[in-house]
Formats: structure tokens, C-alpha cells, sequence
């Protein structure tokens, strides 16, 4: 089958990397609920990680492409936010 291009195309890997992510972001939140580790940053950054993942640009001009960057840096940010509350 041959790759798809475009929008279709982005949105294929999207999905394909959204395992990916789910794995890191659950590991996380569950050694953070294991080690009853819970404050403002605990609680605000699954929010981050979660919800801004998600939205696939509706096109594939680079200002879509730029703004899906910088949800996936949001996004990473919050996986930091928990990661930081866990060794500190």
C-alpha cells in the first residue's frame, strides 16, 4: 500500500506514534500515583501531555506544521513536569 501524503499521511503517524507516547505518559503518572508523589505540577501536567497531543493540523502548510511542533513541545514539557516531580 502505498504511504499517503498529505493530511492523510500526517494523520496515519500520528497515530502510529500515539502508542508511543501513551506508554511513557502512563508510566509516569503511575509511578507518580505509586509513589504518592502529588502537588500543582503533578496535577496540571497531564493536562499538558494529554490534551494538546491530540489535534492534527487541517493542512500541511509549514505554519500547520510549526504550530504542530509546538503542541508536541507542550506536550513533551508536561512529561517533564511529572518526571522532575518524581526525583525531586
Amino acid at each position: 500500500m502505498p504511504e499517503l501524503q498529505g493530511w492523510a499521511g500526517r494523520a496515519e503517524r500520528a497515530h502510529r506514534n500515539m502508542p508511543e507516547s501513551l506508554v511513557l505518559f502512563a508510566i509516569l503518572v503511575l509511578a507518580a500515583r505509586a509513589l504518592n508523589v502529588s502537588n500543582n505540577l503533578t496535577v496540571l501536567a497531564p493536562s499538558c501531555s494529554s490534551g494538546v497531543a491530540s489535534p492534527t493540523p487541517s493542512s500541511t502548510s509549514p505554519a500547520s506544521a510549526g504550530c504542530a511542533r509546538r503542541l508536541e513541545a507542550v506536550s513533551v514539557a508536561g512529561l517533564l513536569l511529572i518526571f522532575l516531580q518524581l526525583i525531586t
